[in-house]
């Protein structure tokens, strides 16, 4: 009888064991998508993006990495932003579907495929050109929308086939490009 309850516990063990992996990857394995804003300078077009950057960011855990468990990619990501004014609490933009392009494919599209890793999906937000200080939101859909002085809300809603998340961050418009900056968040 104790030889039976033994052998049972045994091969219990042993199923738990293998069971775990996929567990774990059902669990720590999902897509999980973050939002950086940044911004950049292009001096040869004398002009300064603010930008978002969307990421599937990788697992970083050595035990799960161990264990065989990655990060699943996601398929089909689309993002949509607005744009608030922070003085009014009025919606300057509302809901554009941005177009995004990656490093892999320099083409803007509607949707783009995320695998797990820190190289990013971009989506331009703000430009400001050197002649004559011009602020410019979603100027790849033909809405050239000119920006006054003031501090915005940039809304960004990133939609996955699994779910979808809304990130916010505060930007500046000044008298010059060099005043065009995300607020330190």
């Amino acid at each position: 009888m104790v030889v039976v309850a033994f052998t049972i516990s045994v091969i219990a063990l042993v199923l738990a064991i293998i069971a775990l992996p996929p567990v774990f990857q059902m669990v720590w394995g999902r897509p999980n998508v973050d939002v950086i804003f940044s911004d950049s300078k292009d001096k040869r077009n004398q002009r300064k993006y603010l930008h978002c950057q969307i990421v599937n960011l990788p697992l970083e855990n050595r035990l799960l990495q161990r264990l065989g468990v990655y990060r699943r990619p996601i398929d089909d990501v689309h993002a949509f932003f607005s744009v608030e004014d922070i003085k009014t609490h009025k919606m300057v933009v509302t809901d554009i579907m941005a177009s995004i392009y990656t490093t892999q494919n320099a083409e803007q599209m509607i949707s783009v495929s995320l695998p797990a890793s820190t190289i990013p999906a971009l989506i331009n937000l703000v430009e400001a050109r050197n002649d004559g200080y011009t602020n410019t939101i979603a100027h790849y859909e033909a809405k050239n929308i000119q920006l006054p002085l003031g501090e915005y809300c940039a809304i960004i809603r990133v939609k996955t086939s699994e779910k979808g998340k809304e990130f916010r961050r505060n930007f500046f418009v000044g008298n010059k490009q060099e005043d065009l900056h995300w607020d330190s968040a």
